[in-house]
């Protein structure tokens, strides 16, 4: 800071990535630069919504498919409805081959119709 006693705004993060033995490691950072590792989690607004779709529903053993429905899910839950597939972005980073991919907005859109189908059918 350029004044005492005042913080300059801060930035909080999602780190993702893959270590050197080829596991998926996730990190949040917050603006104090105290950082906590996660499976999977949620930061801004709402995230406390996320966060308990995920405590409920998340297991290691996920397939890619299905993370993907749930973070969509968890996601749908979050901003309340509030999105499509120009306001989402959904990329892969394969820890074997360490490849990464991005999907089209048409596979987003093929992604979100399932997950809302799927909502949907829980509900009846």
């Amino acid at each position: 800071t350029q004044v005492g006693g005042l913080r300059p705004f801060g930035v909080a993060l999602l780190l993702a990535g893959i270590n050197g033995n080829g596991d998926a490691r996730l990190f949040e950072t917050d603006p104090s630069g105290s950082f906590w590792e996660y499976t999977a989690t949620a930061i801004g607004e709402r995230s406390d919504a996320v966060k308990e779709i995920f405590r409920k529903k998340y297991k290691p053993d996920l397939t890619k498919e299905e993370a993907t429905m749930l973070a969509l899910e968890a996601l749908y839950k979050g901003t309340e409805e509030q999105y499509n597939s120009d306001s989402i972005e959904i990329s892969f980073l394969e820890s074997k081959t360490k490849k990464y991919s991005r999907l089209s907005n048409a596979q987003v859109q093929d992604y979100l119709d399932k997950t809302v189908s799927s909502m949907k059918k829980k509900k009846k």
